[in-house]
């Protein structure tokens, strides 16, 4: 909780399940301590990652819904922006990820500035050269690592308005999709609506968040789309939705395929993604395109409906369709 650059209260639990019902508890504790309460906020401030997927969407959603209902701005920071903040420029930050790869990324270096940048993904050790640093291939010098922001520091200028409109990522299969309209947020919400009644369709700004996300992809077929994300080796396949006239043509398994196709070249290991339990269509869809139930989310999407957790394995390839 800050003022300024001050900070008024602050607290950290490690967790290993049970975050998204902990969250709210551990934020009104936060403000009495500080005796203030909700419409004392002026701005909520969300970490966008790279990290776990879930994690990020639930603080996503939290922080949205508590704008909305709050009236005032909620802005999402990378973890790399929060972690150069107050740094030297020109500066790299990098973060170790897993599979031997880090997350870094270049602020005040010119084109891709703080701004316009996007935290990118290298092999360990195999990071380019820093611009305005010749002769200094590991990016060295103004330089942070680690995950972490520092204590005392306000994050950095976010990059997404997760409270109104945000930017949308070119697809990464085109950009045409049913009816041969461009697939811009607020169509692939009206889309997504015709295809979900529980769990709840999203909407277009939910879309909008989504798509700024670091490593947030779209991939197109007619009447369908899939959104995806993919960050240090790992990946979630967000929601996958086809029109009701278009089901039954393989259209859903295409992207399926697709999505592997995309993540191997991307150099993902594994996929996860979270399917009501009582979508049997759905699940036969995953299950006949490689992937396996590995958990389950009781009472995830409301009481009774329960998300059945999936993974994929990008070891080896799919089996064609």
């Amino acid at each position: 909780l800050l003022r300024g650059d001050r900070v008024l209260v602050q607290h950290h639990e490690a967790m290993a399940r049970g975050q998204a019902e902990r969250l709210f508890p551990l934020l009104e504790q936060l403000l009495a301590e500080a005796g203030l309460n909700w419409h004392d906020l002026d701005v909520i401030g969300v970490g966008t990652g790279p990290g776990n997927f879930t994690g990020i969407r639930v603080a996503v959603a939290a922080a949205r819904g508590l704008a909305l209902s709050l009236g005032i701005p909620a802005l999402g920071v990378a973890v790399t922006e929060a972690a150069a903040h107050g740094l030297p420029r020109p500066c790299r930050v990098v973060i170790p990820a897993r599979r031997e790869q880090v997350i870094w990324q270049d602020f005040g270096t010119g084109a891709a500035d703080d701004a316009g940048g996007r935290p990118q993904q290298a092999a360990a050790g195999a990071l380019p050269p820093r611009a305005g640093c010749a002769g200094n291939p590991a990016g060295r010098g103004h330089c942070a690592s680690g995950a972490g922001a520092p204590r005392q520091s306000r994050p950095a200028a976010p990059r997404a308005d997760l409270s109104a409109s945000g930017r949308c990522r070119p697809p990464a299969r085109g950009g045409i999709g049913h009816s041969g309209k461009r697939m811009t947020p607020d169509r692939l919400a009206a889309l997504h609506a015709r295809c979900f009644v529980a769990p709840r369709p999203w909407s277009e700004t939910e879309f909008r968040a989504l798509l700024d996300m670091p490593g947030a992809f779209l991939l197109l077929r007619p009447d369908a789309f899939l959104l995806g994300r993919s960050i240090a080796g790992e990946a979630e396949l967000l929601t996958l939705a086809v029109a009701p006239e278009a089901r039954q043509r393989g259209v859903g398994r295409a992207l399926t395929q697709d999505f592997a196709a995309t993540l191997r070249r991307l150099g993902a290991g594994t996929a996860f993604l979270e399917v009501a339990h009582d979508n049997i269509a759905a699940r036969a869809l995953y299950h006949a395109s490689g992937w396996r139930d590995a958990g389950r989310r009781r009472g995830y999407y409301a009481p009774g409906l329960d998300a059945i957790v999936m993974r994929l394995d990008l070891a080896a390839p799919q089996e064609p369709g």
